[in-house]
């Protein structure tokens, strides 16, 4: 489906493509996104230039919803980078198509060491990433209970 507009010189029409790649372009600005992803037949599928397939796009009336899941880079702090995600796609959206964003729903199905992503994408910020002393302990819970799994 697309958003169309008549007015007095025609017809405009916004393609939901067009509205899923300025989803994944504002979402891959924000430090700590690895990369979109998507699960078509639940097989995960890694985004590897904008698309514009990997967000779910549903208009309603002048309302748009996404629905985008995002890999995220070890180290920062997941519920504040998808928030950042919410933000900075919903302001992109609106103010490049004028339709109003009802909602922006994020999904983190993925982590990144950064090792594992292409340098560009790789972006590092003091205030998103998690302290060394943070991350340490971090991956000596997840050690400590991988530990307790395999006893």
């Amino acid at each position: 489906m697309t958003k169309a507009q008549n007015n007095d010189k025609g017809n405009i029409q916004i393609s939901n493509d067009v509205i899923s790649t300025i989803a994944e372009t504002a979402a891959l600005e924000i430090d700590g996104v690895a990369k979109i992803t998507y699960t078509p037949g639940g097989m995960p599928v890694f985004a590897r230039k904008n698309t514009g397939k990997s967000v779910k796009v549903t208009i309603t009336g002048d309302e748009v919803a996404l629905d985008m899941n995002i890999a995220v880079l070890f180290g920062y702090r997941m519920l504040e980078v998808a928030e950042k995600v919410q933000i900075s796609v919903k302001n992109a959206v609106q103010t490049m198509t004028g339709l109003n964003v009802s909602s922006v729903n994020v999904v983190v199905s993925n982590l990144y060491q950064e090792q594992e992503v292409a340098p560009k994408a790789v972006k590092k910020s003091r205030e998103s990433r998690v302290s060394k002393q943070e991350a340490a302990a971090l991956k000596a819970a997840i050690f400590n209970e991988e530990s307790k799994e395999q006893a």
